[in-house]
């Protein structure tokens, strides 16, 4: 029988992760989660700032269009294109329109600066990697109070 397909899990380290993580404070364990995310997300708005920038090169300082928001418990966060008023025209596009006197405004092309910068996988491998680090550190800190 073939594990394809399957997730196997290997539980000998379960035990001592989980009394490592009991010592941890809420406090600590919600900054973690909230560097975690903030990280991921960060690397999500340099690509879809990149991509905004190819798209449409006579935007200035295309960071300030996205807006980063990391939820206060550390259960994920929000990046937000909306901050510029065409930010959702360069993603989805236009169609071709015309006016009542049958002049053409003309369209936009679909750029997807923002889906083609998100990738779910990566984001969580992200946010699971600075979680590693972040708890190793803190894991570090209290044995060095010891």
């Amino acid at each position: 029988m073939s594990n394809e397909g399957k997730i196997i899990m290997d539980n000998s380290g379960l035990k001592a992760m989980t009394q490592a993580l009991m010592q941890l404070d809420v406090d600590q364990l919600r900054k973690g989660l909230s560097k975690g995310w903030s990280k991921a997300l960060g690397t999500v708005q340099q690509k879809a700032t990149v991509n905004l920038k190819s798209a449409a090169p006579n935007i200035r300082d295309p960071k300030r269009y996205f807006k980063k928001i990391i939820y206060k418990d550390g259960e994920g966060g929000s990046l937000n294109i909306l901050r510029h008023p065409l930010g959702h025209i360069f993603e989805s596009g236009t169609t071709l329109r015309t006016r009542s006197n049958g002049g053409s405004t003309g369209s936009i092309r679909a750029s997807h600066f923002f889906s083609s910068a998100v990738n779910e996988n990566e984001i969580y491998h992200e946010v699971e990697q600075t979680l590693d680090n972040e708890f190793k550190r803190m894991f570090s800190k209290m044995e060095g109070k010891r």
